[in-house]
């Protein structure tokens, strides 16, 4: 993987990045040893770097050679300041996920020098057709982990105490992620509502006995009025009213999705104990769960969601029916709104 070489100027310094060429091999051992004696937060001390130029020089070719493997260096007016890089952790299953590594000498990381080399790392990842990013963190690096955050990694997993330091101090180890497409993944049940272990792209065809979860909010205000949206006209059923809602994303739990797509549909900040489970509609591949949350939110304070909704009002029992009697209300929508409105009338 080659990347193209790139000057520009960052708080003052002149920046080159570029691929690796065998003459930097001495400069990359060098400059590895100097980074592990700088910071505990790298995977090995400096007396550990028992590097030859040899082994750097096969290094730097198998990265430039490879598909899914790259090296990318960067220079700080004109000083080696560090490097990012890239490898596929296995075999063909594995191919989709990138792991990525990243080493920056101290005086360098306060420039932002690190957001502009993972941005150009994860943009040639897209280019080679993976599907995420991976890495690991210490748990007590919070400055990374705020830089990966800020790029669109999240938290999945840690290992407790996967670090210990000469000095016997203890680290979690995180395990990061970001994915590289728009796809949305969801988590597959089977026809009791159990995890299976496996993920659905949506778009793709289910299986025989394969299920996902998803939501839908109800806000009702004081009055008893509903909170229904106008989707997009070029959605499907464009410009016809409906509830908030969608699919719940692996990893997450039918409230957080709800909590999610109400902040993103109408920009109603809420949390998960404000919710109530109305009910739960299950269909051909889903099971939707309807939660209710009570909030007098003004109109004028509602933020719609660009692509998504064009509209909003505040609608009553017999404005919802109308609209349902008049095609204007998403069918799906009218129909679980009356298996379970009545359930409304003790929340009132």
């Amino acid at each position: 993987m080659i990347f193209k070489e790139e000057s520009f100027t960052l708080k003052g310094h002149e920046i080159l990045l570029r691929s690796a060429r065998e003459e930097d091999a001495q400069i990359l051992i060098d400059g590895l040893k100097e980074v592990c004696g700088e910071t505990e937060y790298l995977l090995a001390y400096p007396d550990e770097i028992a590097l030859t130029v040899e082994d750097e020089i096969g290094f730097i070719r198998k990265n430039n050679e490879a598909e899914k493997m790259g090296l990318l260096l960067a220079f700080v007016d004109g000083d080696y300041a560090g490097n990012t890089s890239v490898r596929v952790p296995g075999r063909r299953k594995f191919g989709h996920r990138g792991d990525i590594g990243i080493a920056i000498k101290l005086k360098y990381t306060e420039i932002g020098l690190g957001t502009e080399m993972l941005k150009r790392l994860l943009d040639k990842m897209r280019e080679a057709g993976f599907d995420q990013a991976e890495l690991d963190v210490f748990a007590a690096n919070s400055r990374a982990r705020h830089v990966y955050e800020k790029l669109g990694f999240r938290e999945v997993g840690r290992i407790p105490n996967a670090i210990k330091t000469d000095d016997g101090m203890y680290s979690d180890e995180i395990h990061m992620v970001c994915p590289l497409n728009n796809a949305e993944y969801w988590d597959l049940y089977d026809a009791d509502r159990k995890l299976t272990g496996y993920r659905h792209k949506r778009g793709d065809k289910f299986g025989e006995g394969q299920y996902y979860v998803c939501c839908e909010i109800w806000v009702m205000n004081s009055e008893g009025k509903l909170l229904t949206t106008k989707r997009h006209p070029d959605k499907k059923a464009g410009n016809q009213w409906e509830f908030g809602g969608g699919g719940t994303l692996a990893g997450e739990t039918t409230s957080q999705s709800a909590v999610r797509e109400l902040a993103e549909e109408t920009g109603i900040q809420a949390a998960e104990s404000e919710l109530k489970l109305l009910g739960t509609y299950a269909n051909k591949n889903y099971f939707q769960d309807i939660f209710l949350l009570k909030r007098d939110a003004d109109l004028k304070d509602i933020r719609l969601q660009p692509e998504e909704t064009v509209d909003v009002k505040w609608s009553g029992d017999a404005d919802i029916q109308k609209m349902i009697e008049s095609g204007e209300f998403v069918y799906s929508v009218g129909k679980r709104y009356n298996l379970f409105k009545d359930k409304l009338e003790a929340l009132k």
